[in-house]
């Protein structure tokens, strides 16, 4: 690749094009910003470490820090377009993509643009720079058995075969909380509503591998570590609502050894992928077991009154899993958590 007479095109990074020359050099995508937000990391600088949990977090320090890792960036980014725009040797092509946002006037595209448009002249639309020809460059001889015409491929005028979908990824228990099929009663208009159902699905992941006698323990202390936007009454709710799971006779093999918590599954179901996490999966002597939580919904009276959307997910799941365990039984269920009530779905 580093011979600049190959036969080839090159698909290279900024930073791995540095030293090298091309003819013609393309910049295909010149309109995006490396974007810094004011968001849950480590920012640190030469004095200090800081961690903030959110934006609402910024302090004056934190909002100057940010400042300076955007101007930071932006140096680079800015020596970067330097490197880019220094590897063509006859022909340089800035391209730019975008959608219906206007770009970043600091995205390489508009710099080139606003500097071209300062010294360019404008012949029926179009941005002109010209410059008389100084130095006859010498004329190379062209070997003619590099030039041979070969018959058009006969796949360029198809149209090309429709691929596989990404699906959108299958997360039942997460979906839960962006779209409300029907109204929940625990729903009181606050994003609690929203974020206790992430609570819920974290205690249970960990909650039930804790000895029994120090679970009520553990579990107060979290909830008052941890989830500090809840009042005490929604608390007790949450609380009085995973013990009732994990002290119930019924779910104890749920929450057994031989089950495993956020367990990550991707496969091919039908024409699509699918990627999703499985709250719980048991897996037994002679059967597996897929149960999903359904932390901010009522429990359905029946299996008619459970969205479609959940039974399709879960039949997916069903499918993967068998596929993993294919000697074996698998059963999907639901696991009302406000209830405390178990279905079965398949």
């Amino acid at each position: 690749l580093e011979q600049k007479d190959g036969d080839a095109v090159r698909l290279m990074t900024v930073h791995g094009s540095k030293g090298l020359q091309a003819p013609i050099v393309i910049l295909p995508d010149t309109v995006r910003v490396k974007n810094i937000k004011q968001e849950a990391k480590w920012i640190s600088n030469d004095d200090v470490i800081l961690y903030p949990l959110a934006k609402e977090y910024y302090s004056e320090k934190c909002c100057g820090m940010i400042d300076d890792e955007k101007r930071l960036s932006l140096e680079e980014y800015h020596r970067l377009l330097y490197v880019a725009l220094t590897r063509a040797e006859e022909c340089l092509c800035i391209c730019g993509y975008k959608k219906k946002s206007k770009p970043s006037e600091e995205c390489w595209y508009e710099i080139c643009k606003d500097a071209f448009a300062k010294i360019a002249n404008d012949k029926n639309g179009m941005l002109v720079y010209e410059v008389d020809q100084e130095i006859i460059p010498d004329i190379k001889q062209q070997d003619s058995d590099k030039f041979v015409v070969t018959k058009t491929p006969y796949w360029v005028n198809e149209n090309i075969e429709q691929e596989i979908n990404l699906a959108k990824t299958l997360t039942p228990s997460h979906q839960e909380d962006d779209k409300i099929p029907f109204i929940s009663p625990l729903f009181d208009g606050n994003n609690n509503f929203y974020n206790r159902g992430r609570v819920i699905h974290k205690i249970l992941q960990f909650l039930p591998s804790v000895d029994i006698e120090k679970r009520e323990i553990l579990l107060r202390d979290f909830l008052n570590r941890h989830v500090t936007d809840f009042n005490e009454n929604e608390k007790k709710k949450i609380e009085y609502e995973i013990l009732q799971l994990l002290n119930n006779k019924q779910f104890a093999p749920l929450f057994s050894q031989e089950s495993i918590a956020e367990v990550s599954l991707m496969g091919q179901v039908k024409n699509n992928i699918i990627s999703g996490q499985i709250d719980r999966l048991v897996v037994l002597d002679d059967k597996v077991l897929i149960v999903d939580y359904k932390t901010n919904r009522p429990a359905a009276e029946s299996l008619e009154d459970v969205p479609e959307a959940y039974i399709k997910q879960m039949r997916a799941y069903k499918e993967l899993v068998c596929h993993i365990y294919p000697n074996k039984i698998v059963e999907t269920y639901i696991l009302w958590t406000n209830k405390a009530k178990i279905m079965k779905i398949e």
